[in-house]
């Protein structure tokens, strides 16, 4: 085909003539490119949000034809590219533009190959195609921040800052939002380098803002809240009026039980950005906590009252109630989600929440049985067969979990764990040992079964099964701290190789230092070991983080042994009263004669 015919197809395809031939419709409004964000408004789209509220990224085709250095066959290839778009062939769209991408090297065919691939939410042609942009158009500040912003999704912290502190030189905008969320996924040895890193580049742009949230909010992942208060102190004095660094200060001063402090911050604030719904929410979530209910619904009114119409920000109020222990207040949020259609699914998931809490079963069954997309539907699935079981309904219940399997098969591994678990439940330990050992066959070395499996072999007393299988998590993975921590517990609870156990136990409390369980199996194997003190100091420990009964347990125990006798009663019969039937805890006392 002549390049003056694909020229010709090209304006007839751009003026609409090739759509109407085609049967096309419509076009949508063109995608905006990706900008950089810091933690949005409820109910200020993000950018990925405005993305996909169109179908498809309106050509921008007359920027291309007009480049005489393109070849016959780049111009057929981009004209296929946008033509299969409109048809909704996006797949074919994305291929043949990376393809292009690549041949051309031409910065606008680059970009809006990263653009669609942003569109299409395929992380890795995003990555790719940024990291060509970069190099064909290195000016390019949306190419830098595309490419700093992927870089941190994959983890390449070093890489990504490297283009932050280009971006920061260039005066541009920086975007730290999928750094503190990539950060949360690392241990702690990790982030401390990524502490050092970000340290660095604040030392080195020590008037911007943004950076310097950063480096607190990693400091804070760390527990180190000290050094991270001071970051978000500084930060604000660089600029008084930054949003997200109030909030993030006020929250860790809430968290450090300076709860005062943290709503005389608030107040100030809200008093000086009356119009932000965001500091509302959270000034709201701070008056919750301080039992200040009439002050919260007053704020929270003010807030649904400056965005009457806003989806997002009745969940938000839904929600803020709901974690405060307040489902009345919470349930008309979720009503009135019902009632728009929109986000229903997550409604009428917590609906059921409120239902379960009030024991009204029933109610809570309809409601999980409309839960029918989104990130709630497996955890809706699996609550279907717990309330099924609760309603001693269990055959019924297995068979809503095994029917799941096929009908979501790519959540199969996971309703196999939640059917192990009911047995397990149930103690019929050995039709949940069989189930998995079935299900391994089909998922071979699958960590999270093979890791379930070794707990329900050691209910059996198959303890040298148990062992192997975690061994094999640990080979694959030597960072799993659950596996680590489960094999090193069992070993100092159910055998002499108490010296092998502290191994484990150490290397799983180096990886998760904050961890109650691990906490706790420290407590436990230094009192193993006779090391009494030791023992107290961690499980006193393990037990203000989380007073779960078998910590509670182990540290009645080790109290009573180390003679604080009334301090074992208290902690052991305060315990009692909320796990009435816990075998460990009557086992323990049962032995004490209490």
């Amino acid at each position: 085909m002549q390049k003056k015919l694909l020229r010709f197809l090209a304006l007839l395809f751009i003026s609409g003539l090739f759509q109407t031939l085609l049967g096309c419709t419509n076009q949508p409004e063109p995608t905006p490119p990706l900008s950089p964000i810091t933690s949005p408004e409820p109910g200020t789209p993000t950018v990925q949000e405005k993305m996909v509220s169109s179908t498809m990224v309106k050509p921008q085709f007359t920027e291309l034809i007009d480049q005489d250095e393109f070849s016959t066959e780049s111009l057929y290839s981009l004209l296929i590219a946008e033509i299969a778009g409109h048809r909704g062939r996006l797949d074919i769209t994305l291929n043949q533009y990376l393809k292009q991408a690549e041949v051309t090297r031409d910065p606008k065919v680059v970009a809006r190959a990263n653009r669609i691939a942003r569109y299409m939410h395929a992380p890795k042609p995003i990555l790719d195609t940024a990291r060509l942009w970069v190099d064909v158009e290195p000016d390019s500040i949306e190419a830098r921040q595309v490419l700093a912003q992927q870089l941190m999704v994959f983890g390449l912290h070093e890489e990504a800052l490297t283009h932050v502190d280009t971006l920061l030189r260039l005066s541009a905008n920086i975007n730290i939002d999928e750094l503190i969320k990539s950060a949360s996924r690392l241990n702690h040895s990790e982030r401390d380098k990524l502490i050092q890193m970000v340290a660095q580049l604040s030392q080195k742009h020590s008037s911007n803002a943004p950076l310097l949230l950063a480096k607190g909010m990693l400091l804070e992942m760390n527990q180190q809240n000290p050094q991270a208060l001071q970051s978000f102190v500084q930060t604000l004095k660089l600029e008084p009026n930054f949003i997200p660094a109030l909030i993030a200060q006020a929250r860790l001063l809430s968290r450090l039980e300076r709860g005062k402090e943290a709503l005389s911050l608030l107040f100030k604030a809200v008093k000086k950005h009356p119009k932000n719904v965001r500091l509302r929410l959270v000034y709201a979530q701070q008056l919750l906590l301080a039992k200040n209910l009439k002050e919260a619904e007053n704020q929270l009114s003010v807030a649904q009252t400056l965005s009457p119409n806003d989806e997002k920000l009745l969940f938000s109020l839904g929600m803020i109630y709901i974690k405060n222990g307040l489902s009345a207040q919470a349930r008309p949020y979720f009503e009135q989600l019902v009632k728009t259609g929109s986000n229903a699914s997550n409604a009428h998931y917590y609906l059921a929440a409120i239902d379960e809490g009030t024991k009204h079963l029933n109610a809570a069954l309809a409601h999980l049985h409309q839960v029918k997309s989104g990130r709630n539907l497996v955890g809706a699935r699996i609550q279907i067969a717990d309330i099924l079981d609760q309603q001693n309904k269990t055959t019924e219940a297995i068979n809503s979990l095994t029917k799941d399997q096929t009908t979501y098969p790519q959540f199969s591994s996971i309703f196999i764990l939640a059917h192990s678990e009911l047995l397990t439940n149930r103690k019929r330990y050995e039709e949940s040992y069989q189930l998995l050992k079935q299900a391994l066959l089909t998922y071979e070395n699958h960590p999270q079964l093979l890791y379930r499996k070794a707990m329900v072999a050691e209910k059996l007393l198959k303890l040298d099964e148990m062992e192997e299988d975690l061994l094999n998590i640990i080979e694959s993975n030597p960072q799993n701290a659950s596996a680590l921590n489960a094999l090193g517990y069992t070993l100092a609870d159910r055998s002499k190789k108490l010296d092998e156990a502290l191994t484990y136990i150490v290397r799983a409390y180096a990886l998760a230092p904050n961890d109650p369980a691990i906490i706790d199996s420290m407590g436990w194997i230094h009192y193993r070991l006779n090391d009494l003190k030791k023992a107290l100091s961690y499980l006193r420990k393990a037990y203000e983080v989380m007073p779960d009964q078998e910590i509670a347990a182990h540290l009645g125990e080790v109290l009573w042994v180390s003679g604080h006798k009334e301090e074992a009663k208290t902690v052991l019969q305060e315990s009692l009263k909320q796990n009435p039937d816990s075998e460990i805890l009557n086992a323990v006392m049962t032995r004490f004669q209490l």
